[in-house]
Formats: structure tokens, C-alpha cells, sequence
């Protein structure tokens, strides 16, 4: 199914991909295109996602302020969360404060490169509950969008991921290893 016209246009004219997760840095790599999103190696939980694509412009226009460091058990720092404006975004893959400080530069790199009108929105359902609560909102995005799930639904919106329960992380997990 490889279109090697659709392929070469995407390189041309580039995509901002916005996804809740590692998603989208992976399909940058995965496609060898430039990153034109700084949403890459981090995570944002479903409702400040919600609210992120809420108002995509103009949270891109709130600066990246760290806010606090995510503890992991018995005290130890496991990473920092940062905010843009009441957004929280976990910045999973950063380890110390000179990384944080390259992500951040990299994050006002990307966020320059943005095309508001060349998005593709990405995430994850885990339950049909989920779904059932959140697709008005999902496809009433003016933005092309895709969303998996360990389910199948009605209409189609939802692409059905079966290797959801071989991973730890069930369909979050899976749609990563799906975008290598």
C-alpha cells in the first residue's frame, strides 16, 4: 500500500503531528521527516490532551514552563512535568537539567517549524467507556486524526489494535511499537 507520491508530498510540505504520547516522534523518525511538532518524547494525560486540542493555537503560544518533578517510589525523581498554561505535559525521557534545558530549546525550535494547517492528531482509547466519552469532542477536530484502540467501533473512527495485551502498557505501547 506504500504510495510513493503521497510519501514524497509529505516530505514536501511537511505534518505537525500532535499526539498524547511518543507517537508522533516516532513516525517523524519512522518516515525520516523533519519534526514540525514539539510534541515529541513526552506524554499528556487524556483530559489536559482534551484541553490541549481545545485551543491547539493558542496553547502553542504559551512558553514551556517546567513545574514540578514527578516522583517515583521511596522519594526518587523520575522526571520533570512542565506546563503550558494549564496544560501539564510529562517530559518522560528527560533525566537531568541540562536535558531539560535541550528539550526546551528543542521544544521553541519545533513549535517555529508548527503547521496549524498540516496537523494529524493522534491517541489512544483504552476502554469503550473512554471512547464513548470523548468521541463528540474527538470528531468534532478540525484536523485530520486517528485513534487506536484494543476495540473495534461503529463507525470506524477507531482503528482496532489486537496486539494491545501482548504489551505492559496495552494500546499505548502498542501504537508506539505499531509507528516503528
Amino acid at each position: 500500500g506504500f504510495r510513493a507520491d503521497d510519501y514524497l508530498r509529505l516530505r514536501r510540505e511537511g505534518i505537525s503531528f500532535v499526539s498524547d504520547n511518543c507517537w508522533g516522534g516516532l513516525m517523524y523518525h519512522t518516515l525520516g521527516l523533519e519534526m514540525r511538532s514539539p510534541f515529541i518524547n513526552m506524554f499528556i494525560r487524556q483530559e489536559h490532551f482534551d484541553r490541549l486540542l481545545s485551543d491547539l493555537p493558542g496553547y502553542l503560544r504559551e512558553p514551556l514552563v517546567p513545574l514540578r518533578l514527578r516522583q517515583g517510589q521511596l522519594g526518587s525523581t523520575v522526571y520533570p512535568i512542565a506546563a503550558l498554561g494549564d496544560v501539564e505535559i510529562h517530559l518522560n525521557h528527560v533525566f537531568t537539567p541540562a536535558m531539560l534545558a535541550e528539550y526546551a530549546r528543542a521544544w521553541s525550535r519545533r513549535t517555529g517549524r508548527f503547521l496549524i494547517d498540516r496537523v494529524m492528531v493522534q491517541t489512544n482509547f483504552e476502554t469503550p467507556e473512554r471512547w464513548a466519552e470523548r468521541r463528540a469532542a474527538f470528531a468534532a477536530l478540525p484536523w485530520p486524526k486517528i485513534a487506536f484502540a484494543p476495540f473495534a467501533a461503529e463507525n470506524g473512527d477507531v482503528v482496532r489494535l489486537d496486539c494491545a495485551d501482548a504489551f505492559k502498557d496495552g494500546v499505548a505501547e502498542c501504537s508506539r511499537a505499531l509507528a516503528k
